[in-house]
């Protein structure tokens, strides 16, 4: 899908308004915010919040894996670090 595809200057927007012809490729700085204080009350998080594989792509899935091993729930639970 994305192969070969250099990314030079990427645009941060809110979720509600992604242009007509674009997608959304990973979750903004909002969204990080939001996910991530949602973290001590949810028991699963299902997938990656980008397309992972690209390091720009990344950031959203990094940030919500870090907020989930700082959270109150990860670190309650039994799952050796």
């Amino acid at each position: 899908m994305l192969k070969g595809v250099v990314f030079v200057k990427l645009p941060v927007v809110p979720a509600n308004s992604i242009p007509d012809g674009w997608m959304g490729l990973d979750i903004g700085p909002d969204s990080i915010k939001s996910f991530s204080e949602s973290l001590d009350t949810t028991q699963t998080v299902n997938g990656p919040m980008g397309v992972f594989e690209f390091e720009k792509l990344a950031v959203g899935t990094e940030s919500i894996t870090q907020a989930g091993l700082m959270s109150s729930h990860f670190r309650q639970s039994n799952i050796p670090l």
